[in-house]
């Protein structure tokens, strides 16, 4: 995966909106929103920052908050950059996970999709 570059975004630029899709941007659809969440990160003119440092926790967006973004940017004829991450839920009530599997020892879980408070678009938080 290339790391977010003003140099690379503005080589892409085209004038007309454009979004350049890094990382899995389409494997949301593939997943069960109850067993995993996504966070993304869209990188464009604006950002404050580039390359690692632009993709951690402190600019990462939930889904509602990065659609909205990228809507923006598409209205504004801007070129953007997204990424994403997806993260299993631990929801001890309904998990496919095996916790005790070596798979999942070293895995980040995040919060069940019902104690999950962000708002819901397309049926993800």
């Amino acid at each position: 995966m290339r790391v977010p570059s003003f140099k690379r975004l503005k080589e892409k630029s085209t004038g007309k909106a454009c979004a350049i899709y890094c990382g899995a941007l389409f494997s949301w659809r593939e997943v069960n929103p109850l067993f995993y969440k996504f966070y993304w990160w869209i990188f464009h003119k604006d950002s404050p920052c580039e390359g690692s440092e632009f993709l951690n926790d402190k600019y990462r967006l939930t889904t509602k908050k990065a659609v909205d973004l990228m809507k923006r940017l598409h209205r504004e004829d801007q070129t953007y950059f997204v990424y994403n991450r997806k993260y299993p839920r631990l929801d001890p009530e309904n998990t496919p996970f095996d916790l005790n599997s070596e798979r999942w020892k070293d895995q980040t879980f995040v919060m069940s999709f019902a104690d999950d408070e962000d708002e819901e678009i397309f049926g993800l938080k």
